[in-house]
């Protein structure tokens, strides 16, 4: 998948995010959005129902600033608490 940093009006930053259910077994969700403070709720809520040991990935473009990237790893570090497994980082497959 090819695309290059995007940002909103409001600052928003667009991601590629995936729930993947306990043991790595299936998919529960795959999505590419804005993450606007309902799909941030959405997304949460989506790795919560998949049950402790869910994985939420989370993918922003390489280009996207350090400050940004942060602020969505603490936007979903509350569910590392809750059973989840996080991992926010940039896609350097859409570089090429």
């Amino acid at each position: 998948m090819r695309w290059k940093m995007e940002e909103s009006g409001a600052g928003q930053v667009r991601v590629l995010a995936r729930v993947v259910a306990p043991g790595g077994l299936r998919v529960a969700l795959e999505s590419a959005e804005w993450l606007t403070p309902y799909a941030a709720e959405t997304l949460a809520e989506h790795a919560l129902r998949a049950g402790p040991g869910a994985r939420l990935e989370i993918a922003v473009a390489p280009d996207v600033a350090e400050a940004k990237l942060q602020l969505v790893r603490r936007r979903f570090a509350s569910l590392r608490a809750r059973g989840v497994e996080v991992d926010v980082h940039r896609d350097d497959r859409a570089a090429r």
